[in-house]
C-alpha cells in the first residue's frame, strides 16, 4: 500500500491468516505497527500485559467471524502505551482484517476509509471492510440509546440523607463482597447536609464503583467506602478505596469515555461492558458534582465523587 494511502488512514489495519499471524499491515496511519513483519503475530502489536487479551480477542474471530468493541493496549514507535479500539471480520482470504483505533467512532472511518481504496490489496479485503462497518453503526447507534436511557435523571430531585442512602448500599454489597472474602469499611461523617439528588442514579453510581472495587481486589482484601466533606460549607465527597492492581498511568485519560475498558482484568477473571465509569461520570456531572481518580500500577485506586450542597445548576 502506498505511503500516501498510510498517511490518510484514521488507524491501522492489519490482514492476519486464522491463526493470528500477520500477512500484511495494510495501512498504519498511527504509527504502532512499524515493527510488525509479515510472519509477527497480531499480539506482538500489544503490550506484554495485554496479550492474554489479544488471544481472547483472536479467539472471538475465530470462533464468529467477527469482533467488535475490543480495546487494547498497543505500544507506539517511541515506545509509548495507548488504548486503542480493534474489531475484526473474517475476509474472502479465509483469514482476517484487523482494525484498530483511537475511539470507536475511528474504527468506523477507518472502515470507511478502506472501502474507499482501490487497489488489489485492499479490494481482497473490500467484503470484510463492509461488515465492519455496517457492524460498527448499528453498534454506535445501539450503544447511544442504551447510553441515554441510563444516565437520564428524573427531573424532580428530592433531599437525600446521603450517609443512609451509602449505609445501606454498602450493607448490600457486602454479601456480594464476601464470596471473594473481601471487607467493606464504612467510615463517614456526621451531620452531614442532606442533598438534592436523585437517589436510585446515586445507588448506580455506588453499585459501579463498589463493584469495581470487589472485581478488581484481591481475595481476602478490603473496600474502603467513605463519606466526608471539603472544608466546613464545601461539597461533600464520597470516595471508595481499593487494594486492586490500579490503573495503567496510560489509561487514566480515556477511563470515563464510553465503552473504554482497562487492560486491568478482575482480580477471578470478572469482565464488564466498559460503559460502568462513563456512566458514573455523566450521572455525577448531571448533580453538579465532579469525579476524580487517583492510582498508582500496583498500588489500587482511589474514586472520589464530590456532591455540592447547593441546587444542580441549569442544563445547557
Amino acid at each position: 500500500m502506498s505511503g500516501g494511502v498510510a498517511a490518510r488512514a484514521a488507524g491501522v489495519a492489519l490482514a492476519c491468516d486464522p491463526e493470528g499471524v500477520v500477512t500484511e499491515v495494510v495501512s498504519d496511519g498511527l504509527g504502532v505497527a512499524a515493527h510488525l513483519a509479515p510472519g509477527s503475530r497480531f499480539a506482538e502489536l500489544c503490550d506484554a500485559d495485554c496479550g492474554d487479551k489479544a488471544e481472547a480477542f483472536l479467539e472471538e474471530l475465530r470462533r464468529q467471524g467477527g469482533a467488535y468493541g475490543w480495546e487494547l493496549v498497543v505500544r507506539d514507535v517511541e515506545g509509548g502505551l495507548q488504548t486503542l479500539h480493534f474489531a475484526g471480520a473474517a475476509d474472502q482470504r479465509g483469514g482476517f482484517l484487523v482494525v484498530g483505533a483511537r475511539s470507536r467512532a475511528g474504527v468506523a472511518r477507518a472502515y470507511e476509509e478502506l472501502l474507499s481504496i482501490n487497489n488489489e490489496q485492499a479490494n481482497a479485503l473490500r467484503a470484510a471492510a463492509k461488515d465492519l462497518s455496517l457492524r460498527a453503526r448499528a453498534a454506535e447507534e445501539r450503544d447511544a440509546r442504551v447510553y441515554e436511557e441510563l444516565t437520564r435523571l428524573n427531573n424532580e430531585l428530592a433531599a437525600v440523607d446521603l450517609h443512609e442512602l451509602v449505609a445501606r448500599n454498602v450493607e448490600l454489597n457486602r454479601r456480594l463482597a464476601e464470596r471473594k472474602e473481601i471487607t467493606i469499611l464504612f467510615k463517614s461523617l456526621r451531620d452531614l447536609p442532606r442533598l438534592r439528588l436523585d437517589a436510585s442514579k446515586i445507588e448506580q453510581v455506588l453499585n459501579n464503583l463498589v463493584g469495581n472495587a470487589v472485581k478488581f481486589s484481591p481475595r481476602g482484601s478490603t473496600v474502603e467506602v467513605g463519606l466526608g466533606r471539603e472544608g466546613a460549607d464545601g461539597p461533600v465527597v464520597l470516595y471508595v478505596k481499593d487494594e486492586g492492581p490500579g490503573v495503567p498511568s496510560g489509561e487514566l485519560e480515556k477511563l470515563f469515555e464510553p465503552f473504554t475498558r482497562s487492560s486491568a482484568r478482575g482480580s477471578e477473571g470478572e469482565k464488564g461492558t466498559g460503559l460502568g465509569l462513563a456512566i458514573v461520570k455523566r450521572i455525577v456531572e448531571g448533580h453538579g458534582g465532579r469525579i476524580n481518580v487517583e492510582s498508582e500500577p500496583g498500588a489500587g485506586a482511589t474514586f472520589a465523587v464530590s456532591l455540592p450542597t447547593g441546587p444542580r445548576p441549569p442544563e445547557h
